[in-house]
């Protein structure tokens, strides 16, 4: 029933909104105050047809970069609840409709999940299709006071990714536990549709989470936070294209306070599934 329920918002959002974005003005091409990074997270379905222009918008930002001052960072959090109609996504897992859910729960509160959503920074949530609503989201966001991140990748001598991070909050950021979470992205993913809303159809994913883990939390009052941390890096997933987002997140609010993405030292290189 709550996957009826989603697709069927879902269907019906798309299609309010898609008129919307193709007769609204192009986003202002505007730049944020002081440079800052913004998350975008796309939640989304192989299974649905609403969703693969979703993906080419999130792969345009953040192969692009076309706001200036702003670091888009993006990736897809594939939901399972459209596996048992047509076709199972290779990339969707119960923990991302979950995420999805914890949103709408402590956020959103519209009684319903969908996809593409579209939250940033986890603080709005929009049609993930609407490009022009979706650029304005960015810059606002990128407005927002957020703490410091560094990070700095490596490849362990397993092939898992081990990532050292550092965060430090500043003064103007309202210091309510943040937790800190790790996620590591494949990058320059496509698969072959065979059945479904979109089979037949070649599906080109610019980043998609393959997992998201909590590295730990940074409680009031303190403002700096350091940890090395080991991601497992399973032996299908290409080495060459992953990458790995860390973020601190408001525990009560859900907002992101600020993110950081780095990559091993590597080169690369697209796979068709």
């Amino acid at each position: 029933m709550r996957a009826l329920l989603s697709i069927s918002l879902a269907m019906v959002t798309t299609a309010s909104c898609g008129a919307y974005a193709d007769s609204a003005a192009p986003a202002p091409q505007a730049s944020a105050d002081r440079h800052s990074t913004v998350v975008i997270e796309l939640f989304t379905s192989e299974g649905c047809s609403s969703c693969p222009p979703a993906d080419d918008v999130l792969t345009d930002l953040i192969r692009n970069q076309p706001i200036p001052n702003v670091t888009v960072v993006g990736f897809g959090e594939h939901v399972d609840y459209w596996d048992n109609l047509g076709w199972r996504d290779v990339f969707s897992a119960p923990a991302f409709t979950d995420r999805q859910s914890d949103y709408e729960k402590h956020v959103f509160h519209t009684g319903s999940i969908y996809t593409p959503q579209a939250i940033v920074d986890g603080r709005v949530q929009l049609v993930g299709s609407d490009s022009a609503a979706l650029r304005r989201a960015i810059l606002n966001a990128a407005r927002v006071a957020k703490a410091t991140l560094d990070l700095a990748v490596q490849t362990s001598n397993a092939s898992d990714l081990i990532a050292q991070l550092t965060v430090n909050i500043p003064s103007e950021v309202t210091a309510h536990t943040l937790d800190v979470v790790a996620v590591v992205v494949e990058r320059n993913l496509a698969t072959r549709v065979q059945r479904g809303e979109n089979g037949g159809r070649l599906l080109k994913h610019g980043a998609v989470a393959r997992t998201l883990v909590p590295v730990g939390a940074i409680k009031a009052p303190e403002r700096t936070f350091s940890k090395t941390v080991t991601l497992h890096v399973d032996p299908g997933w290409k080495r060459s294209d992953l990458q790995v987002v860390a973020f601190v997140q408001d525990r009560t609010t859900k907002a992101i306070a600020g993110a950081a993405v780095g990559s091993p030292p590597h080169t690369a290189s697209g796979t068709e599934r």
